[in-house]
């Protein structure tokens, strides 16, 4: 997955990319995981 395509995912409010991108770079395979590092990455939390 190329950093363009993860910015327009951004750009778009597209969660289910970032937090399958978080998945895979994370391992865990926690969905609920993926979406507290994506929200402390973008400085949600």
């Amino acid at each position: 997955m190329s950093l363009s395509h993860l910015k327009e995912a951004i750009e778009r409010g597209d969660q289910e990319t970032l937090i399958r991108y978080v998945r895979l770079h994370v391992g865990d395979g926690d969905e609920r995981a993926g979406a507290k590092e994506i929200e402390r990455s973008l400085g949600l939390r």
